[in-house]
């Protein structure tokens, strides 16, 4: 789990179209929870429910985040994400180069 002992920490996220990406990276950029949102289309996913496999397209959300917010973040993020059960996962980094941590940091 990512610590506060993290240099950033990364959280891979989906949503089902660019425009709800979209939205969720300008909503958690304006109450900087984030440093900067990739966002990755096209994509699939397949899933299992209710017993049957699933598929859908997908936009991929790569968020950057100061350990130091991330206890924020993960509040907002699970009331913001305009899906009923998101998939939120976390990566905690080992190293970031110097100058992208500065950059970071003084936002």
């Amino acid at each position: 789990m990512p610590s506060e002992k993290s240099e950033l920490v990364l959280c891979y996220t989906t949503c089902s179209t660019t425009e709800d990406a979209e939205v969720l990276a300008r909503e958690l950029l304006s109450k900087k929870l984030i440093v900067c949102a990739n966002i990755q289309s096209p994509g699939r996913s397949f899933y299992l429910n209710n017993g049957k496999i699933h598929q859908c397209p997908e936009v991929y959300l790569w968020l950057k985040i100061l350990p130091k917010k991330l206890s924020d973040f993960k509040t907002e993020i699970e009331s913001v994400h305009p899906y009923e059960t998101p998939a939120v996962i976390y990566f905690s980094s080992n190293e970031v180069n110097l100058p992208y941590l500065n950059w970071a940091n003084s936002i």
